[in-house]
């Protein structure tokens, strides 16, 4: 089992080579620890979302704030408020509970290939995301990958979509029923990317990279797992018995 301060350096000698990550480590994590190592990184920074630094996740946690309790909750990119998403998450279970949930993670590319033929319609669509306090977050349903260029998707449980529009553009906007059809078979594709179905054990420590993967709790149980994403330098830890997550969520950003 790692250590705080051999998960901050493993994260460190990345050196923003994060295509494809998808890696379990079991470690004996301390916050603090980590938050100070990672302010005197000259590599990384934390982004801190609505709730801080740190957001605790909770069985008994308030139902109405999905990204604060471990019940089901469908398939989403974190950050989604950003201009630039965090490029980690990293997710710990300090203790996985008693209840039947796992945390799913997806593969954007790999959802994406499945709908070549729904991409034109699907690249001229923009995803607005509801934040918190009822502010819109524009962004591109499927866009590119900042660093390798390749096309990612962003997801959420709070948001919709509509077509990129003006008066120039009107006569070429696809009728709804289109849209609709392109939105479906892409979902379907999504609920058949899954590369991760992992039930937690305590000290389990889940880093990916929020701009290729997608996560989610206790999302369609039929959901085929192949292990990692494509690229990923090693083969995560699959766990089979039944938890639910309580631990901590931190985003981190390469400067």
């Amino acid at each position: 089992m790692w250590k705080t301060s051999e998960l901050v350096d493993w994260l460190e000698s990345l050196d923003g080579d994060t295509s494809g990550l998808c890696e379990v480590i079991p470690t004996r994590f301390d916050s603090s620890e980590f938050i100070r190592r990672i302010a005197k990184s000259p590599s990384l920074q934390m982004r801190a979302s609505s709730d801080g630094l740190v957001s605790i996740v909770r069985d008994q946690a308030d139902a109405r704030d999905k990204s604060k309790q471990s019940k089901s909750f469908d398939l989403h990119t974190d950050g989604c408020y950003y201009e630039i998403p965090p490029e980690l998450v990293l997710l710990y279970c300090e203790d996985p509970g008693h209840t039947d949930i796992k945390t799913a993670l997806g593969d954007s590319t790999t959802a994406i290939s499945m709908v070549s033929d729904c991409l034109p319609i699907l690249t001229d669509l923009d995803f607005i995301y509801m934040g918190k306090d009822f502010s819109g977050h524009r962004r591109p349903l499927i866009e590119r990958h900042p660093r390798s260029g390749v096309h990612i998707t962003n997801l959420a449980t709070r948001g919709y979509v509509q077509p990129r529009v003006s008066a120039a553009t009107l006569s070429e906007v696809p009728d709804l029923k289109e849209i609709v059809s392109a939105l479906h078979q892409f979902y379907a594709a999504i609920d058949t990317s899954i590369i991760l179905d992992h039930s937690w054990r305590p000290g389990d420590y889940l880093c990916s990279t929020t701009f290729a993967t997608f996560t989610g709790a206790a999302v369609v149980p039929s959901r085929t797992c192949s292990g990692r994403l494509p690229g990923s330098g090693s083969q995560p830890v699959l766990e089979e018995e039944p938890s639910t997550f309580q631990g901590w969520r931190m985003s981190l950003v390469d400067p």
